[in-house]
């Protein structure tokens, strides 16, 4: 499916049924501070992003969860392009402690306001991969992934050694699948 050509999708399908799902593109920023909220439980957790996300609450909680991913990937072809190209180099981007340079790369890039803006998830994701290399956020997210040891100008390598440190993510213990799945994508 094409985003281009399609319209995008206001549900999923869970079980060969059609559930409705919230697409506003804040509701998924949000789910990375429930995941990682380890004052509740894990069971807790769950519920609450089901809640955010689903108008109606499929019977089937796996299923539930599994389309919630799918989603959240951008679509079965975008799940499998991650599932197959990405190592395990943890996370890259965290939304909520990137949102200033998120905020104002799409300012500056697209002249859109995310205070204010409409966005559907899908299109939200569109517009973040499609962000100009020199952005702000782009370059923070080169210090995170610059390989140290491809660097043979010793002071390049201290300057990236210490921009590295300097805009590496908080680590999170994040117990549960859900976690683990919904992060792996970012």
């Amino acid at each position: 499916m094409s985003i281009l050509t399609s319209a995008l999708p206001s549900f999923v399908c869970v079980d060969g049924e059609k559930f409705e799902i919230n697409t506003d593109f804040k509701v998924y920023l949000s789910l990375e501070s429930i995941i990682f909220d380890n004052s509740v439980s894990v069971y807790r957790r769950t519920a609450k992003i089901l809640a955010l996300c689903y108008k109606k609450l499929p019977s089937s909680l796996d299923g539930a969860l599994e389309a919630l991913m799918e989603f959240y990937a951008g679509g079965s072809d975008m799940q499998k392009k991650y599932d197959d190209g990405r190592k395990d180099n943890g996370r890259v981007l965290s939304f909520e402690e990137d949102a200033p340079y998120i905020l104002s790369s799409f300012l500056t890039e697209y002249g859109i306001n995310l205070l204010t803006a409409h966005l559907h998830w899908w299109e939200f994701l569109a517009l973040l991969k499609g962000l100009r290399p020199s952005c702000r956020l782009c370059e923070v997210i080169k210090y995170r992934t610059v390989d140290l040891s491809k660097i043979k100008n010793r002071e390049q390598r201290k300057f990236y050694a210490r921009q590295k440190r300097l805009y590496a993510l908080k680590r999170f213990e994040g117990d549960g699948e859900i976690a683990e799945n919904l992060l792996k994508i970012f």
